[in-house]
């Protein structure tokens, strides 16, 4: 069985993968950082540290501070990737991207691996389907996107997993099998929640094709190490699963939202246009055609195969209950809330769940072939692999940047409060000012919109919150043009808002920050005693904002008033030992008379 495994014919399969993916993802080696990228590695303080790495396994992940709405972050083996390929690259994209590309790759040749050996598929037809897994257009997102990986390392340790769960089957019952399986799945649960399916998956084969001998290890082996998992997530995040329950109209929504989110990622398969970020359901929206339509469209399928053979009929069934159990973690039961009533439908979650479509059309494959020529079918599966391949190499460059990638994201989710607030920052960031303002403008009315209706709730909270960061960051953009009155005006709006009057906790951070950038202002407009006032107040609200320390140092410094600068800035370097202007400072105090006149921006 190994020399199966490794046989050259598994090398070629694997060479010519290879070429495909870099031929149609390599442009993608050129491309930055963006969104959730900078989250997790550039803005990750921890990411070139190894002296903590076992904390990220007992202590909750990055905190989202979205409150009741978000889904708690626990991906500690996702952590551990983002170190290595850090060691590895430091903070070169290209790094970051050539290992998504290649795991992409080592995935497709794990799926081919699986239907040759589990699924007596011809190594042609294999390759024809880890072809499609390999460019099939909706795969752009988790391969193009640096922090896709999450759903590239969750599949490969799945199919890994499941893999050597296929050699119990096929040698007998060895343990060593058992056990790669078991380690594969443990491994693939710290990595993405979306792994604890993985049991149902093996209890299905078990249960299509395991008639004559049953093997019940394999499966209670998956099923004890996913619940030892629920369990301690159920240590690390204790109130959460009663927020599933909290509020039942919700859920009732959610729950009839489903077949419209089925529909969603059948149509994402089969039709995969308009491929965009940050897709979302809106679960207000109404639910009876979707539902009539998988209705419909099921008792066709059941009609269709109730004419096809028994094996054909087991593997399509199975390879379609693989797509639909490993759909589960993302149908909103638990909730998946992007904003407001907008529920998330990315189209990275049907990566794994792509590999049971494709497990059905293997059983399927030597009937649609039936009476054509050998020419045929190959002109027939290289078209289909090359036009996934242009439509692949048609959507990567909407991930050359964010500002390309929130303008196609707001021309198909024009609604989203978030999408266009993300539009607003990437056009600050490429300093187009006029049109930051304009999608700032836009974001701020929705999300004014979404506190009204929440109102006194967590929910409203967050909203509330958003609003406040949409006036900080408005304010940022006129100064920047250059208005210091309307910068100003912007920045007492941020600090009107006060999210604990919805239900929330005042964010006592933001407004510190706040506080500073409007002593800055008053600096800019001569009002010098305002401005102390408010770089007092930044320090009330944030004792450890090192900026308005080290602001309050120059500040106290030009009034002439060293004991108190060569405090201020004493503390700031307590609360951030590096911080290089607080030395500075420091130095010139000691060697001049002159008062240091640079103060910082928060």
């Amino acid at each position: 069985m190994l020399k199966r495994i490794f046989a050259p014919k598994m090398a070629l399969v694997f060479l010519a993968l290879a070429v495909l993916g870099v031929i149609f993802y390599g442009p993608a080696a050129q491309y930055p950082f963006v969104h959730d990228d900078v989250v997790f590695i550039q803005a990750n303080p921890d990411i070139g540290r190894w002296d903590n790495i076992a904390d990220v396994f007992f202590h909750p992940g990055v905190n989202w501070g979205a409150g009741a709405i978000a889904t708690p972050y626990y991906r500690p083996v996702l952590e551990v990737f983002y170190r290595l390929e850090y060691k590895i690259f430091g903070m070169a994209p290209s790094g970051f991207h050539a290992f998504n590309i290649g795991l992409h790759v080592v995935n497709s040749w794990l799926v081919w691996a699986v239907l040759t050996i589990g699924f007596a598929c011809s190594a042609g037809v294999g390759l024809f389907l880890a072809c499609i897994f390999l460019l099939h257009p909706v795969q752009t997102q988790a391969v193009a996107c640096v922090s896709g990986i999450s759903n590239l390392a969750v599949t490969f340790f799945c199919l890994l997993s499941f893999l050597c769960y296929l050699m119990i089957r096929r040698s007998g019952m060895d343990l060593v099998w058992l056990y790669l399986s078991g380690a594969a799945f443990l491994v693939a649960l710290f990595t993405k929640e979306a792994a604890v399916v993985l049991p149902l998956i093996v209890a299905g084969h078990e249960w299509s094709f395991g008639a004559g001998v049953r093997r019940k290890a394999p499966v209670l082996t998956l099923a004890v190490l996913a619940v030892l998992y629920l369990a301690w997530r159920q240590v690390l995040f204790p109130g959460f699963s009663a927020q599933v329950f909290d509020s039942q109209g919700e859920f009732r929504l959610r729950l009839l939202a489903i077949p419209a989110a089925l529909l969603n990622y059948v149509t994402l398969i089969v039709w995969p246009v308009n491929l965009h970020y940050y897709r979302s359901l809106d679960i207000l929206a109404p639910k009876l055609s979707p539902a009539l339509f998988l209705f419909g469209f099921g008792l066709l399928t059941a009609a269709g195969l109730m004419k096809v053979k028994e094996d054909v009929r087991r593997q399509v069934l199975f390879g379609l209950g693989w797509f639909l159990i490993c759909l589960l973690p993302v149908l909103n039961i638990a909730p998946l809330i992007n904003e407001y009533s907008f529920v998330q439908a990315a189209e990275h979650f049907v990566y794994l769940p792509l590999v049971g479509i494709l497990v059905a059309v293997a059983a399927l494959s030597p009937g649609l072939a039936l009476g054509l020529s050998r020419q045929v079918r190959m002109g027939a599966a290289i078209g289909l692999v090359l036009a996934c391949g242009m439509l692949t190499a048609q959507q990567l460059p909407f991930w050359r940047c964010e500002v390309v990638l929130f303008e196609r994201a707001a021309a198909f989710e024009p609604r989203a409060g978030r999408v266009r607030l993300l539009l607003a920052r990437s056009y600050a960031d490429a300093r187009r000012y006029d049109d930051a303002l304009r999608e700032y403008s836009a974001s701020l009315q929705i999300m004014t919109e979404y506190v009204k209706k929440a109102g006194h709730s967590g929910a409203g909270a967050v909203y509330a919150q958003f609003v406040k960061t949409i006036y900080f960051d408005r304010g940022q953009v006129l100064l920047f043009k250059g208005d210091l009155d309307g910068s100003t005006r912007e920045y007492l709006c941020s600090l009107a808002v006060k999210s604990k009057d919805y239900g929330g906790f005042n964010s006592r951070q933001q407004d510190s920050r706040t506080f500073n950038n409007l002593a800055l202002n008053m600096i800019r407009s001569g009002d010098v005693v305002q401005a102390g006032k408010y770089f007092k107040q930044a320090v009330v609200f944030d004792g450890n904002n090192a900026e308005a320390l080290s602001n309050l140092g120059v500040y106290s410094f030009q009034k002439k008033d060293t004991e108190m600068a060569r405090f201020w800035f004493e503390r700031a370097l307590k609360v951030r030992p590096g911080f290089g202007s607080a030395w500075e400072y420091l130095k010139e105090l000691d060697r001049s008379p002159a008062a240091p006149r640079s103060f910082q921006k928060g």
